[in-house]
């Protein structure tokens, strides 16, 4: 029975994503209380027990034995500082920054396998190495917890661990009040905040919970396990100081019931049994109720969530209740059309005045779509700081590997981006960091000759300009030495050495596959892997990248992101009489030249723009498209860039700008090299041009 109910999918996910929001408070406490190991804030020690300590009660209800026994080991390490039992020091925090990948893995098997099957045995024995013999060697001693084991219930004397005993006779010593709280999971705890997740926030803010377990045995039959139609038992072991009203004022649960077992008086006992007796009586009615009207309810499957401010939804649901009165309006005027027109004379004032209102009504509804639109955008969209928090703790793992001094500054982690986005470019940006802290920032005694600060500096800002998000990662190392890339390019046969290139080309060598200037592979470098990916997710993204640098100021690389992949603004283009979306964050410059401005070099036409020689790419050519003449003195060229590269692709005119959502072609005899999609644009569907396969074929004909 327990291992169906493992496999449950809603309380899993769950789990996982209460789980992964208290991973990102423990790394941002442990990161925090590492700065200040003289002074910490002793409050910042409680938080982080107290997401240990939910973590192991969740681990607990859900039966992952090694979660609940490596958090416990690692909770009690906590608490014995928080009671000055255990110095805080740098071991401590070491071994909490060890205990923390761990759990992160352990999540991550979870959600991938639904099992807790990740060794904790190394960890678990770092732990207790600093809790010392009296914790490994500690036993129960049964006489003296015969007493209150006696009173505990049955389901308890069945669920609770060797472990949970030392801590519950620990409890009743120190005189604390011991509490059986049953609480009850409906259909209702999924849609209002009634979960045993918050029950167990709310708790754990007075008190400690020994022991949290599901009574799945209630249930009749565990294999049509259905929560919209049925309740389930959970069961908390806990101990506090405070009294019993205070507790139900706490936890504001009305289908809940505590009852005090220790120390506790007979009335005391006889008024719990009655109000147990009636809760459960009401229970069993609402049950049979629950039971007929959801007879024919689905199962629910477990999807991706994520977190929406009210406020948005909010502003949703306004735009929604807009629409329907726009769209009430729109009815009113086409059915005052279809009568004008059963008239037998048409009165031209009156279809005018129709017509007027038909353009104010069509200019609202189009305002609100757009809003709508872009309400729902916002509602996919994260704070970057989710991906930019992370990389705290790399920085000050590479930089401790290394043997230099770094600090971190971070800005714009509130600027948003969607989600998809997001989990995108957490890799991207990983791989320059890590580059930053390895090839840019250079040794503290290297760093004093210099005349510098021997702590560097890395820089990480996210900003919206316009529809695009800009990312500057910046250092004040030693910057990328030009000459040195031009002989690593000609020693690895990329270039030759008669090879004419501007120092900005030279640079943005580094993005070839297999680059690196590294003497000797390291775990941090070498291997020529890193700026090529960085380059391939980034063209992936629809985006773009470029390097600043000088030698012993610095380096700053700015990457460039549309908001968005599902709705682009587009440039519409015209070739051969068709139109066609360019995505506009991959569009550099669009201009008018004349036919003479083509060169051929080697055989292949170019357009040389300011600095730049570019590789010119024909439209009809490409796409294999009827030609027609040019019955005008000018072309008209967009330039094309993604990541460093760019090309300029000749069109038969410009349309305009539009904004458009996109369709992906997934079927497979219908694909076609160069398009990425399609879109509605009036009556018509256009085909989206994919400009990451356009330059990587213009750039092949080259070689």
């Amino acid at each position: 029975m327990e291992e169906n109910f493992d496999d449950n999918d809603i309380f899993i996910n769950q789990f996982i994503i209460e789980s992964e929001e208290h991973i990102i408070n423990i790394e941002t406490l442990l990161l925090g209380i590492e700065k200040t190991l003289d002074s910490f804030d002793p409050e910042e020690i409680n938080s982080l027990f107290r997401s240990i300590h939910t973590i192991k009660g969740l681990a607990g209800m859900l039966d992952f034995p090694n979660l609940f026994e490596f958090s416990h080991s690692w909770e009690t390490l906590l608490d014995n500082v928080r009671k000055k039992k255990q110095v805080l020091n740098k071991e401590v925090i070491d071994v909490s920054f060890l205990s923390l990948d761990l759990l992160i893995k352990i999540v991550n098997s979870i959600k991938e396998t639904k099992k807790d099957l990740i060794d904790i045995s190394f960890v678990t024995n770092n732990l207790n190495t600093l809790l010392g013999e009296d914790f490994i060697e500690k036993k129960t001693d049964e006489k003296d917890f015969s007493s209150i084991f006696d009173i505990i219930s049955p389901f308890f004397q069945k669920n609770i661990s060797s472990k949970e005993k030392e801590v519950l006779l620990a409890e009743t010593q120190l005189g604390k009040n011991i509490y059986q709280i049953k609480l009850f999971l409906n259909k209702d705890c999924f849609s209002k905040d009634i979960s045993y997740f918050s029950v167990c926030i709310n708790l754990e803010m007075f008190g400690d919970i020994i022991n949290l377990s599901a009574n799945i045995d209630e249930i009749a039959d565990i294999q049509d396990f259905n929560p919209e139609t049925f309740d389930l038992e959970v069961n908390i072991l806990f101990s506090s100081e405070e009294e019993k009203e205070k507790l139900y004022n706490i936890v504001k649960n009305k289908e809940i019931i505590i009852d005090k077992i220790f120390p506790q008086s007979i009335e005391e006992d006889i008024k719990e049994k009655e109000k147990e007796e009636e809760i459960l009586e009401k229970k069993e009615t609402n049950l049979v109720k629950d039971i007929k009207d959801n007879s024919k309810s689905k199962n629910l499957n477990t999807q991706e969530t994520i977190r929406v401010d009210t406020s948005k939804l909010d502003i949703l649901l306004t735009l929604i209740g807009e629409q329907v009165i726009s769209k009430t309006q729109l009815e009113y005027i086409s059915n005052s059309l279809i009568n004008i027109t059963s008239y037998d004379k048409i009165n031209k004032n009156d279809l005018i005045e129709l017509s007027n209102s038909l353009n104010e009504k069509l200019s609202t509804f189009s305002r609100l779509n757009a809003q709508l639109q872009e309400t729902v955008m916002r509602i996919r969209m994260l704070p970057i700081g989710t991906v930019f928090s992370r990389f705290t703790r790399v920085v000050r793992e590479l930089s401790k590997d290394l043997n230099k001094k770094i600090e971190l500054i971070i800005d714009g982690e509130d600027t948003e981006l969607d989600k998809t986005i997001i989990e995108e470019i957490s890799d991207p940006l990983l791989h320059i960091l890590r580059n930053s802290i390895d090839h840019g920032i250079e040794k503290p005694s290297e760093r004093i000759i210099k005349g510098k600060n021997e702590t560097g500096m890395l820089y990480l800002n996210a900003y919206q300009q316009g529809n695009s998000i800009i990312i500057i990662i910046k250092d004040d190392g030693k910057g990328i030495k030009i000459e040195r890339i031009r002989e690593k390019a000609i020693e690895k046969e990329i270039i030759t050495k008669d090879t004419k290139l501007t120092d900005k080309e030279i640079i943005n060598l580094i993005f070839e596959a297999g680059f690196s200037t590294a003497e000797e592979v390291t775990g941090t470098s070498g291997r020529g892997v890193g700026m090529d990916v960085v380059r391939k997710n980034i063209s992936h993204l629809k985006g773009t990248i470029e390097i600043q640098t000088e030698e012993d100021v610095g380096t700053t690389i700015i990457i460039k992101l549309p908001l968005t992949l599902a709705i682009i603004q587009s440039l519409i283009i015209n070739v051969s009489g068709s139109n066609f979306a360019l995505p506009i964050s991959t569009v550099i410059e669009s201009y008018r030249a004349t036919p003479d401005e083509i060169k051929i070099l080697d055989g292949h036409p170019i357009l040389k723009l300011r600095d730049n020689v570019l590789p010119v790419l024909f439209f009809e050519d490409y796409f294999k498209l009827e030609k027609r003449k040019n019955k005008s003195k000018y072309i008209y060229i967009v330039i094309l860039g993604i990541a460093e590269k760019k090309v300029a692709f000749i069109v038969s005119s410009f349309v305009g700008q539009q904004e458009i959502v996109i369709k992906p072609i997934n079927d497979p005899f219908v694909k076609v090299d160069g398009i990425a999609g399609a879109a509605f644009s009036g009556e018509d569907i256009i085909l989206i041009i994919d400009p990451v396969a356009i330059i990587k074929d213009s750039y092949k004909s080259l070689v």
